[in-house]
């Protein structure tokens, strides 16, 4: 990077920084030619007023039925959106949600541990109750009200597009049998479904159902033909409201998106013990780096991927000197705690290399849990936290998980009135 790049990066303090690295633009291999910076006013996250004790109070006395998911299909933050979406629409049926369990970052019933170990689960259902959302319950909440020989129980099985394989498998059904269930809801939006009792743990009084997500737009159509006024409600898959693998719900309703309910929240009591014991290794300001790695090498290969690293390696020397600031957190995908997008590379030898030259290179210091067996979630968002807190954040990639990192650090230097933070994005474009 030139000099010419060092004065504009400091010019950019107090704001943020689009860094653009073209690969097409050099010359004569000269790198810093590839180099652009724009600055650009951000995007601070929504701000949200809470809601006092009474109001919480009374929205939680209105609730007359319930709601659970056996198995939310992705990551932390779409997990994450999804159960908030669900809490959206579960307001129609005058519904409330139970708190999926958690482990690893992945969300259902069963196994794991519960919501509260990654979020303040009290200021959770404030947030909801704000949006005009449904709230969580607890499981023995839940059992309490929803016993299975003395409530009336209805589950449904929604049939996503481009899902026939993961249908047919899950469900036990053959061709045959899995292309008349599909006609069937097809036709008039939902059909009986008794093959769902083997996939979810149900007694033989509940009754079961498939339904074409594209049939549905609106919930209170879901209640008044499918449901039809059963206390409890199991949706064996949930993947939230959108296109493609999702459902077609309305969101018009939400006075708040999930995007701002989600970004809202905040990390259990434990997580900030963990990041406040973490924070006292990095004695003074420090710069933050985050890298999404994945999204860098599946959209343009290895080789550019590593071009990216170089460049930021550069960029980080820079940043040092412009803020006075030697100290560096890295965060990555490329560690043994990373996305299990990874998963099946995380043993191969140059993926090992890549995230070695990264810290090597930037010359900086990784977060390190005490325990030995630690969960991939509780890591995630005790990184998120230290993160928030950098002076600088550079960002490398991108993702849902990034953006919730971002509306973070901007949340934490929104009332900043020294310009001597900066957000710096880089090798985040298709």
């Amino acid at each position: 990077m030139t000099v010419e790049h060092a004065r504009k990066l400091k010019s950019g303090f107090g704001g943020q920084i689009i860094m653009k690295y073209l690969d097409d633009s050099c010359e004569r291999g000269d790198k810093s030619s590839c180099i652009t910076l724009n600055i650009v006013q951000p995007l601070f996250p929504k701000k949200l007023e809470f809601a006092n004790n009474r109001s919480i109070a009374m929205a939680s006395q209105k609730s007359v039925g319930f709601v659970r998911v056996s198995r939310y299909w992705e990551q932390m933050t779409m997990n994450l959106r999804a159960l908030i979406t669900l809490a959206g629409q579960a307001k129609f049926g005058n519904r409330k949600v139970q708190v999926p369990r958690v482990k690893h970052s992945q969300f259902g019933i069963g196994d794991g541990y519960p919501l509260g170990t990654y979020f303040n689960m009290t200021h959770f259902n404030h947030v909801l109750t704000l949006g005009d959302y449904a709230t969580l319950v607890g499981e023995k909440d839940y059992e309490a009200e929803c016993s299975l020989a003395d409530a009336s129980h209805v589950a449904i099985y929604f049939l996503y597009e481009g899902d026939e394989e993961k249908t047919k498998q899950m469900l036990q059904l053959n061709k045959k049998q899995y292309d008349n269930i599909s006609k069937k809801a097809g036709k008039d939006g939902w059909t009986k479904c008794p093959t769902l009792r083997k996939y979810i743990k149900e007694n033989l009084k509940t009754k079961c159902f498939c339904v074409n997500v594209s049939n549905f737009t609106e919930w209170d159509r879901l209640e008044n033909e499918v449901i039809k006024g059963a206390k409890c409600l199991t949706l064996s898959n949930w993947r939230g409201i959108g296109r493609s693998f999702r459902t077609r719900f309305s969101k018009k309703h939400l006075k708040f998106h999930a995007k701002d309910i989600q970004f809202a929240l905040k990390p259990s009591g434990a997580i900030l013990k963990e990041a406040n014991r973490f924070r006292r290794v990095l004695y003074g300001p420090y710069i933050a780096v985050h890298i999404r790695a994945e999204k860098v090498f599946s959209a343009h290969g290895l080789s550019r991927l590593v071009d990216c690293v170089r460049v930021l390696a550069e960029l980080v020397k820079v940043l040092k000197i412009a803020s006075d600031i030697t100290q560096v957190l890295i965060a990555s995908d490329t560690s043994s705690f990373g996305s299990y997008a990874w998963e099946g590379q995380q043993k191969h030898r140059t993926l090992k290399n890549l995230h070695s030259f990264l810290v090597s290179s930037i010359g900086g210091i990784e977060y390190k849990p005490t325990a030995d067996d630690v969960d991939r979630g509780v890591v995630a968002l005790v990184e998120m936290t230290l993160l928030a807190r950098a002076t600088h954040l550079i960002t490398v990639g991108k993702g849902s998980f990034q953006e919730w990192i971002v509306a973070k650090f901007l949340e934490q230097h929104r009332e900043y009135d020294q310009p001597q933070w900066s957000l710096i994005t880089m090798c985040s474009a298709d």
